[in-house]
């Protein structure tokens, strides 16, 4: 019983050893990959004239373009959609249909 109870906290002791390197290990390299995440957003960014700026410029320009024509639009007339007449076949059809398939599954 003493040996189990010595292996069981030896393997919670190596287990947390590893577990402390491994945090160590990832506290280090957490500040290189910080950097490199930051150098990253910078190049995204890039000048005035070019990256997320420009991709921005021009979503904003297609937008005050659609607004403009929306605003033109205002004096257009309403339509109303009316949906086609279904025949009777039709709406026998969608009421028998989940009743044969629930049957063919027995």
């Amino acid at each position: 019983m003493a040996i189990v109870v010595l292996l069981a906290l030896g393997l919670v002791t190596g287990f947390g050893y590893l577990l402390k390197r491994q945090l160590n290990d990832l506290s280090a390299s957490m500040t290189q990959y910080s950097e490199s995440i930051l150098r990253k957003m910078v190049a995204l960014r890039g000048d005035e004239s070019g990256g997320l700026t420009g991709l921005s410029r021009s979503v904003d320009k297609v937008v005050r373009e659609m607004d403009t024509q929306v605003a033109e639009d205002r004096g257009a007339r309403p339509v109303r959609v009316v949906p086609a007449a279904t025949t009777a076949f039709d709406r026998i059809e969608t009421t028998l249909t989940p009743c044969l398939s629930h049957w063919q599954r027995r």
